[in-house]
């Protein structure tokens, strides 16, 4: 490489770059506070999120701004990385849920006596890894981005390493987290074998899958046996991260046991970046069965479209039911993320544009409304020490706003109008409609029955708030501070759902073509 190219490269991924110097300076900076002033390491991560954020926001709104072409696609360090309009959308994504939580973990009271430079520069390490993941064209680095994410996420979900289920939910997530990786980079070394490459675009090539024409159909049926179980095996590893059945196992324990700003992180930003990761190896899907009217031989002699179908109606089911029984908020949260998981995966059983465009807009829906959740659960922590459901009881005579917030927030999870989770679930469930086939028709319904049965988790909690006797009589205060944060967060639900054109806008703005993967 040339010394232009690599200054091209770094140009193309300085958001990336950006993070990484963010999170060692918070970690330098770190060393030379006092143990009680370690929160302001925190404010300096903060600020330099809220700087990348706005570089991010600039680079997508420049076309409309300015009237520019959308960007295409730039590849760097050859060939490996891609930068294209989902990367940015989902790079800013990730930003903006890292600087979330970094607000949330500033007013979490079980961090206040704890140095957080290493947490927040974790945090933000996680955000680089992610933005990488997204912008993998290769599995080697999809693979390197995805444990990248994994040793943060281990590492912050134990923080409070005194403390018992912290330590628990941290050694269960290293034991899992290590089965899938291994599971998907054996899956990994397949596709290698197979095509002699692990960049992914050679899923979608047939002379690197098959060989020539004209072959040994046993021949080809053997590379489509091997070629079907590499691609399971590499779901696997993303799925872990989707928490998806029958990769989820992991997901209530470490949400019950991890500090409640981590859970609101893995809950929202690592199901995301299993998302992104799955929808850009199969991005060239969404596009071909558009543009030429059929799926590459060698996907459909796969059939991955049933996997998806039953992943989803199981995944949207097991959540739903197990969290009918939750009497903890954080894992009554956690299946209600499983659930939501699957409603996410009903886009990979149709593969069109109005199914990459639903994605999209239900990720960041479940951004504004999870994270708003979570927060308010954290309010209630601080004060009552305790996240079991007990402690909502007659919420309202100590805290009206917050059974308020709340209330509005589970309502969007739920998906009732007006609130931003109706229209997330309405363009998923009209994006598998327009399919009209037998398998997306059967899944809207299987969904619909779920929606219905979540209200009952939903609406206990809210009557828990507000119809049963308090245990405490005293008074909830919530500081100023805090209160104006869980408004802006359940503005932003009905926000989103009056104006939600901008990200469709955005998601209409990504073309479509194996050339750019």
């Amino acid at each position: 490489m040339s010394g232009q190219d690599i200054l091209t490269d770094i140009g193309l991924t300085a958001p990336i770059l950006m993070l990484c110097v963010v999170a060692l300076a918070v970690m330098i900076y770190d060393w030379f506070l006092r143990p009680e002033d370690s929160h302001r390491s925190g404010v300096v991560g903060l600020f330099g999120l809220a700087a990348i954020g706005a570089l991010l926001t600039w680079l997508i709104a420049r076309p409309v701004v300015t009237g520019e072409p959308v960007l295409r696609a730039a590849r760097a360090f050859q060939d490996r990385m891609i930068v294209d309009p989902m990367t940015l959308f989902f790079m800013w994504f990730f930003v903006m849920a890292t600087f979330a939580t970094g607000v949330i973990s500033l007013r979490a009271h079980s961090l206040r006596k704890r140095r957080v430079g290493e947490y927040f520069s974790l945090l933000i390490l996680a955000t680089a890894a992610m933005a990488v993941l997204v912008a993998v064209r290769d599995f080697i680095l999809l693979y390197l981005a995805i444990e990248t994410l994994s040793f943060c996420a281990y590492v912050l979900v134990g923080y409070a390493r005194r403390e018992r289920l912290a330590t628990e939910a941290s050694l269960k997530y290293i034991l899992y987290g290590g089965v899938a990786s291994g599971v998907m980079l054996f899956g990994i070394s397949y596709i290698y074998g197979i095509t002699g490459t692990t960049e992914i675009a050679a899923l979608y090539d047939p002379a690197r899958v098959y060989g020539p024409a004209g072959v040994d159909p046993a021949f080809v049926a053997g590379r489509t046996l091997a070629f079907g179980a590499a691609l399971v095996m590499i779901l696997a590893g993303l799925g872990f991260k989707m928490a998806v059945v029958p990769f989820h196992s992991w997901c209530p324990d470490v949400y019950e046991g991890a500090p409640t700003p981590i859970t609101a992180y893995l809950s929202v930003a690592s199901k995301a970046a299993g998302f992104a990761a799955m929808l850009r190896i199969l991005f060239p899907l969404f596009g071909l069965v558009e543009a030429k009217g059929a799926i590459p031989e060698m996907i459909a002699r796969v059939n991955p479209w049933l996997l998806f179908w039953a992943i989803s109606a199981a995944t949207m089911t097991l959540g739903n039911l197990v969290a009918l029984w939750q009497r903890n908020v954080k894992r009554l949260l956690a299946y209600s993320s499983i659930a939501h998981a699957g409603y996410m995966a009903m886009a990979f059983t149709v593969t069109n544009r109005e199914a990459f465009e639903a994605v999209m807009i239900y990720l960041v829906v479940y951004l504004v409304m999870n994270l708003g959740a979570f927060f308010t659960v954290l309010l209630v922590e601080n004060a009552t020490g305790s996240a079991d459901l007990s402690a909502y009881s007659g919420l309202v005579r100590r805290s009206p706003l917050l059974v308020v917030v709340l209330t509005i927030f589970l309502l969007s999870l739920l998906g009732i109008p007006p609130t931003a989770g109706f229209m997330a679930k309405f363009k998923m469930f009209g994006a598998l409609v327009q399919a009209a086939t037998w398998p997306a028709l059967t899944l809207v319904i299987v969904g619909i029955v779920n929606s219905v049965i979540s209200a009952y988790y939903y609406l206990k909690v809210v009557k828990t708030m507000v119809f049963d006797e308090p245990a405490d009589e005293g008074r909830l205060a919530v500081h100023p501070v805090d209160g104006a944060i869980v408004v802006a967060f359940a503005a932003a639900v009905f926000i989103l759902f009056l104006f939600w054109t901008p990200v469709q806008r955005l998601a209409e703005s990504i073309p479509f073509d194996i050339a750019f993967l």
